[in-house]
């Protein structure tokens, strides 16, 4: 039940770091639209500001929400992500109304915002590596779990979740990573094991060693590994 409760708090703090990050990108994307120079953008034609530019984005972000849930298309993760994309372009549509009709000023107050976003969002992904390391450490310990089945239940959910799998690739866990590493080794030599077992010797007329065949195949499959 405990590993099952840190297994849910991990993925769950990944999510939220993913889809912020996935957020903060497609805005990252809108900010490049905008001339630095004269914090205006071309939409449909015509020069608008950084403050419509952005609301533009929202609204066209809000329709393809509101087409998609009526037409069935798009999956609730996908709602959620566009929704958090909505948040974001509304945190720096916001500080770029602050600065009335002065373009650049406007372009630069969003610009401003959007830094601090993404290093905040730095510092929470961080965060989470960390917790993440901690809940790992606290399976290994011998004191709580030794590791063992409990580990591998708890590397296998965060690898399978596409969330979690998302934030090891791309901001990653040093527990987490050493600990999918050596799983994935021991599983292999788990299934060489099994499938060397598996062989009936019966028939073979040179006598040989077979614990000693066992672990020089293992040997070899750790050198493979190694190379």
């Amino acid at each position: 039940a405990v590993v099952g409760l840190l297994i849910d708090s991990v993925n769950e703090q990944m999510q939220r770091v993913i889809i912020r990050w996935r957020a903060v990108t497609a805005v990252k994307s809108a900010l490049a639209r905008i001339d630095s120079d004269t914090g205006l953008s071309v939409i449909k034609g015509e020069s608008v500001n950084t403050f419509d530019c952005l609301c533009s984005l929202s609204d066209e972000t809000q329709k393809t929400i509101d087409v998609g849930k009526k037409a069935g298309s798009m999956s609730n993760d996908a709602i959620r992500e566009a929704s958090e994309t909505i948040k974001v372009l509304g945190i720096l549509s916001t500080a770029a109304s602050r600065e009335g009709s002065d373009a650049v000023n406007g372009y630069l107050a969003a610009k401003e915002k959007y830094d601090e976003l993404l290093d905040n969002l730095k510092k929470d992904a961080k965060k989470v590596s960390e917790r993440t390391d901690n809940a790992i450490t606290f399976i290994e310990n011998p004191k709580g779990f030794g590791g063992g089945q409990q580990l591998y239940i708890f590397v296998t959910d965060i690898t399978m979740n596409p969330y979690s799998a998302a934030f090891t690739c791309k901001i990653g866990s040093k527990k987490y990573n050493e600990a999918s590493k050596f799983l994935l080794t021991t599983e292999k030599r788990m299934s060489l094991a099994t499938r060397i077992g598996a062989i009936d010797l019966s028939a073979v007329k040179d006598k040989f060693d077979l614990e000693a065949f066992k672990a020089l195949s293992v040997e070899n499959e750790n050198n493979t590994d190694n190379n």
